[in-house]
């Protein structure tokens, strides 16, 4: 789950958003009071791919919090157990940044549909995190 948090200059609170590992969207949470003219408004402006882009204003500040993402998760969901070594995975893993195990988990998935069909297989477990292969 990835979760926003959307700041609105002269605003104390904020508007949590949450999406899916998907990146569909989970639900909105405003965290102050505003007029049900402006829930709509704010509704009608929060596409889901690009709520960090559109946010991003003068009015506006958008910070995503990072989620608490184990090993366990990670190795679940890259899920190459065969050739991988969960030792190496876990050490390179315990060496990384909250915020890059956060990047390197979401960015999973997106890396497996851009495998080129020729390629017969993904990198290890472990290579993807030490070549970060997220920020490529």
């Amino acid at each position: 789950m990835r979760v926003v948090h959307i700041y609105v200059k002269d605003v104390t609170g904020y508007i949590e958003i949450k999406y899916k590992d998907s990146g569909m969207l989970h639900s909105i949470e405003f965290q102050f009071e505003m007029e049900d003219r402006a829930y709509r408004s704010m509704l009608d402006n929060i596409p889901i791919s690009f709520a960090i882009p559109v946010f991003k204003s003068a009015r506006f500040s958008a910070v995503e919090v990072p989620e608490e993402i184990t090993f366990d998760m990670f190795w679940s969901r890259y899920d190459d157990k065969i050739y991988s070594s969960k030792k190496r995975s876990e050490a390179q893993w315990n060496r990384m940044s909250k915020a890059n195990r956060c990047t390197a988990y979401n960015y999973i998935q997106r890396y497996f549909s851009k495998l080129p069909e020729w390629q017969t297989r993904k990198k290890t477990a472990e290579k993807y995190l030490s070549d970060e292969l997220w920020n490529n």
